[in-house]
């Protein structure tokens, strides 16, 4: 006999629970950690099977997409059910932060994760990020900020013009850049507009922030690996006064830029030289 408000599909998987089905446990397992994924040897422990028996389990499960692998080199396993749970949580925060900031490319994926749980781990959200990018509805940009797939980041006539004469301020220095504290004092506009706009051109990807204040705009950062990296397969080596002079600036804007360019792996820094990194190589 049925009980009243329940479906046969739920007195099923209740029924199966109580005669301690490993398949059942096996998925409750999982079900249970939705912060965390799970290695085999864990739920070998938590439900006391041999790891032949779970082994088998999870091939099967893995088999007919009702579990997912999200790291093959430590082996970790996540419920589907739970992957779509965590997509459904990524897809909401998502629409909050674009309402709320419209002219931000994306949301710090620090943030994000924060917002869905301080305890998920974040291999967890890396894999959910990178399957969503993957079917389009996610876009992970400069810097790993997170943004809908087809979200276009939204200027009025006013902001557009004052993004258009910063962009040329920077065209136009080239490797002799201002800092923000100096455009604050060329008369652009407001300080706090002035802000919005000069962190949309960081996060668009626009100007470059190499560290130690120096903004370059991208054309000039490109060019500058470019030049360096031409010099190194020719030369092997190269010191910081010979990158200064390649690309015409003084020590206050290429020391900055070649520790940028180690950071990216486009060099490696040994001794007093730099040579080629991993990036060329």
């Amino acid at each position: 006999m049925k009980a009243k408000g329940f479906d046969e599909e739920l007195i099923q998987h209740l029924q199966r629970i109580e005669a301690a089905e490993p398949v059942v446990m096996f998925e409750e397992n999982l079900l249970l950690n939705f912060e965390l994924p799970r290695k085999i040897e864990e739920i070998t422990y938590d439900l006391n099977l041999e790891r032949g028996e779970v082994s088998e389990l999870l091939n099967r499960m893995v088999g007919d997409n009702k579990v997912l692998c999200v790291d093959e080199k430590r082996k970790l396993y996540y419920h589907q059910k739970s992957y779509e749970k965590l997509k459904k949580m990524i897809v909401e925060e998502l629409k909050g932060y674009h309402q709320k900031n419209p002219t931000h490319i994306g949301m710090p994926r620090q943030e994000l994760l924060k917002k869905i749980s301080r305890g998920l781990d974040k291999s967890l959200l890396n894999f959910a990020l990178k399957q969503m990018d993957r079917e389009k509805l996610v876009r992970i940009n400069v810097d790993f900020k997170i943004s809908f797939f087809d979200f276009k980041v939204r200027l009025d006539p006013d902001l557009s013009r004052l993004a258009k004469a910063i962009e040329d301020i920077y065209l136009k220095a080239g490797y002799k850049t201002p800092g923000f504290s100096e455009l604050k004092d060329r008369g652009l506009g407001d300080e706090r507009l002035l802000k919005k706009v000069f962190q949309y051109l960081l996060e668009s990807g626009v100007l470059v922030e190499v560290g130690e204040s120096r903004v370059f705009h991208r054309k000039f950062v490109e060019e500058a690996e470019k030049r360096l990296v031409e010099f190194l397969r020719s030369h092997n080596e190269i010191r910081v006064s010979q990158f200064r002079d390649l690309i015409g600036a003084t020590r206050k804007y290429a020391l900055p830029l070649l520790i940028y360019f180690d950071t990216n792996n486009v060099t490696i820094k040994r001794g007093v030289v730099r040579v080629l990194g991993q990036k060329y190589r």
